[in-house]
C-alpha cells in the first residue's frame, strides 16, 4: 500500500472530530439563560456568586442584616433554592453531554510479525477508527446541543417559577403576620374588656351573662389571635424552605411595608399569546420532541453501521 490511502483516514478522522468540537465551550452558557429571564422579566441570577461559596454568603447576609422585601427574597432565592441549585446542576450535566458526544473511542494500533516458509518475515502495521462513531459525531453533537437548549428552557422556566413561588409565599406570609398582629391586638382588647367586665359585675352592674358573653368573647379572641400567630409561623416555614436558608440564617424580620397594587392588569388576549410563543415549558417539549425524532431518524438510517470500523493496514 501507499502513503495516500493513510493520509485520507487521517485527514476523515481529523475532519470529523473537528466538525464535532467547533464552537464548544466546557461551561454553561449563562449569557443565554439571562437572556431568556430578561425577555420574560424575570429576575438576573448572579452567576458569579454561584461559583464563589464565600461571595455568595457574603451577598445573603447582607439582605437577611435588612427587613427583608420581596425583592431580596427573591435574591436569595436565586442562590439558594434547593430546587433551583438542582436544575443548574442538570445544566450543567447537559453541557458534560454536549461534550462527550464529540468525543470518539481512541484509536487502535496493531502489529503483526508473521514468519514464512524459506525464511524471513512479513510485519504488518495498521491503524483503525470505529467508522460508526465517526459518521455519527456531527449528528451527536447536534442532538447534544438541542438536549441544552431543552435543559436552559427547563432551568429559566424553573426560575420563573421559583420565583412566582417566592413571591405568592412572601405576600401570604407578610399578610398572615399582619392579619396575626390584628388578633393580637383584638385579644388584648377583649380581655382587657372581660377585666373591665369582672369589675362591674363584682359592684353589681352587670348580670352574670353579661360577664359570660364578655369572657366567652375575650376567650374567642385569644384563640383567634393563636390560630393566626400559628399560621404566620406556617407560612414563614414554607417561605424559608423556598429560599433555602437554615440555622441562624433562618433568623431575619421580613418588611412590614406591601408593594402597592399593579395599576391595571394585563389583557387576557395578550396572556393567551405570551404563553403560546414564549412559555418555556412548552418550549422545552418541542425542543424535546425533536431531539427524540432526530434520534428515531439516525437509529432507523445508521443501525446497520454498529461495530464497523474504518482503517489503514501496510505490510
Amino acid at each position: 500500500m501507499n502513503r495516500i490511502p493513510a493520509r485520507a483516514v487521517l485527514a476523515l478522522a481529523l475532519g470529523a472530530s473537528l466538525a464535532g468540537c467547533a464552537s464548544l465551550a466546557p461551561q454553561p452558557r449563562h449569557a443565554d439563560i439571562t437572556q431568556l429571564l430578561s425577555e420574560r422579566g424575570g429576575p438576573a441570577v448572579d452567576w458569579s456568586a454561584l461559583s464563589a461559596p464565600p461571595a455568595e454568603q457574603a451577598r445573603i447576609q447582607q439582605w437577611l442584616d435588612a427587613p427583608m422585601t420581596l425583592e431580596a427574597a427573591t435574591r436569595v432565592a436565586m442562590l439558594r433554592s434547593p430546587r433551583l441549585r438542582e436544575h443548574y446542576a442538570r445544566l450543567g450535566l447537559a453541557r458534560a453531554e454536549v461534550l462527550e458526544a464529540v468525543e470518539i473511542e481512541n484509536p487502535r494500533l496493531s502489529f503483526q510479525r508473521l514468519s514464512i516458509e524459506g525464511g524471513g518475515h512479513i510485519r504488518t502495521t495498521g491503524l483503525s477508527l470505529p467508522l460508526f462513531d465517526l459518521l455519527l459525531m456531527p449528528a451527536k453533537a447536534r442532538l447534544a446541543n438541542k438536549d441544552y437548549d431543552r435543559a436552559r428552557f427547563e432551568v429559566a422556566g424553573a426560575v420563573l417559577d421559583t420565583v412566582a413561588d417566592v413571591e405568592a409565599a412572601w405576600y401570604t406570609y407578610v399578610t398572615a403576620r399582619q392579619v396575626a398582629g390584628m388578633r393580637e391586638a383584638v385579644a388584648e382588647g377583649t380581655a382587657a374588656s372581660a377585666e373591665l367586665a369582672g369589675r362591674f359585675h363584682a359592684a353589681g352592674n352587670i348580670s352574670a351573662l353579661q360577664l359570660a358573653q364578655e369572657q366567652a368573647a375575650a376567650s374567642q379572641a385569644r384563640i383567634e389571635a393563636l390560630q393566626a400567630k400559628a399560621d404566620a409561623s406556617r407560612h414563614r416555614l414554607e417561605l424559608v424552605t423556598l429560599l433555602g436558608l437554615r440555622g441562624e440564617e433562618a433568623r431575619w424580620e421580613a418588611s412590614d411595608t406591601l408593594p402597592l397594587p399593579v395599576p391595571s392588569e394585563d389583557e387576557p388576549a395578550a396572556l393567551v399569546a405570551l404563553a403560546s410563543e414564549g412559555n418555556l415549558e412548552l418550549l422545552a417539549a418541542r425542543a424535546e420532541a425533536e431531539v427524540l425524532a432526530d434520534a428515531l431518524g439516525l437509529t432507523r438510517t445508521l443501525r446497520w453501521l454498529g461495530g464497523s470500523e474504518i482503517g489503514y493496514e501496510r505490510e
